[in-house]
């Protein structure tokens, strides 16, 4: 909380001390626009190419057109300097945190893996009764009788809109098959919905 109150502290220093130096007489002619800009994780001004030897600075960045070039001023060097040792600290500070965090779960680490694995169960439990309902599908009657009996049954990764149900059944009168038909005529298909059972 700290850090980032400091951080906060800087940054606004920062913006401060931008706007009156980009607002100044001396300066306001020099800049492309009125505004503060971040380059590289600095904070910059936006400078017409033809005044850059005008600011004493660092150049950080030039725009696409080549008629801007973001120059942080020497004044706020230090400062940025600051923030960027600040960030630093926050990044130690947020790895010190989740480390502590960590260790408060390795007495529970078992259960954890246990609750893992029992929620990816559930989820995919969940999945396949999503995508049940959503083809409008029903549970099969399976049987130890080798004979198939399939009612406007139709292949699940075909676009529902455009196949054609089929109803067909194998070993219940008789065991052998013959199909027959013109080209896309739904032979193939007919073959896959019945391997696919």
């Amino acid at each position: 909380m700290n850090i980032r109150r400091k951080q906060r502290n800087l940054e606004q220093t920062i913006k401060d001390k931008l706007n009156y130096f980009i607002h100044s007489s001396s300066y306001s002619k020099y800049i492309q626009e009125s505004v503060i800009t971040i380059r590289n994780d600095r904070y910059v001004v936006p400078v017409k190419e033809e005044y850059r030897t005008m600011i004493k600075g660092f150049v950080h960045d030039i725009s696409a057109s080549g008629s801007t070039v973001f120059i942080e001023p020497m004044n706020i060097f230090e400062l940025n300097n600051e923030i960027a040792n600040l960030k630093l600290d926050e990044l130690k500070e947020i790895e010190k945190i989740l480390f502590k965090l960590s260790t408060l779960l390795f007495p529970i680490v078992s259960e954890l893996k246990t609750d893992v694995e029992l929620i990816g169960k559930l989820d995919f439990i969940f999945a396949k009764a999503k995508y049940s309902i959503k083809l409008n599908a029903i549970e099969p009657e399976l049987n130890d009788d080798k004979f198939i009996n399939l009612i406007s049954a139709r292949h699940p990764f075909i676009d529902e809109n455009s196949v054609v149900p089929i109803n067909i059944n194998l070993g219940i009168n008789f065991s052998t098959l013959v199909i027959t038909g013109p080209n896309t005529g739904g032979k193939t298909v007919t073959l896959k919905t019945v391997r696919f059972t």
